[in-house]
């Protein structure tokens, strides 16, 4: 099975373009299938240095609901462990990416 095309998943500090990037996620799928490709891990998951990240915002919304959310999630996403640049997350991305057909 071809999985040409790439589903991305960001999750953020707020809802506006420049909004502060907690992390990003992608997987390869089928449209075609309706299937996604969990074989060899194939996926991507990406936690981002939050301080590296100048003039971005913050939302008091989205940090409310973030703090509404299964306590294993939240451990997952404010864990300090294994954070990388936002510069590295978006050659890991490109990389990721790179032979897919469609984003």
């Amino acid at each position: 099975m071809s999985y040409s095309d790439v589903m991305l998943d960001i999750e953020t500090l707020a809802l506006k373009p420049n909004a502060t990037v907690l992390s990003i996620a992608a997987v390869g799928f089928s449209p075609f299938e309706n299937t996604v490709d969990f074989s060899n891990n194939p996926k991507l998951d990406l936690l981002l240095d939050v301080d590296a990240q100048k003039n971005r915002i913050d939302d008091d919304d989205t940090i409310s609901w973030w703090s509404k959310q299964d306590p294993k999630i939240i451990e997952k996403i404010f864990s300090l462990e294994g954070r990388i640049s936002p510069q590295e997350a978006l050659k890991q991305l490109t990389k990721f990416c790179w032979i897919k057909q469609r984003i």
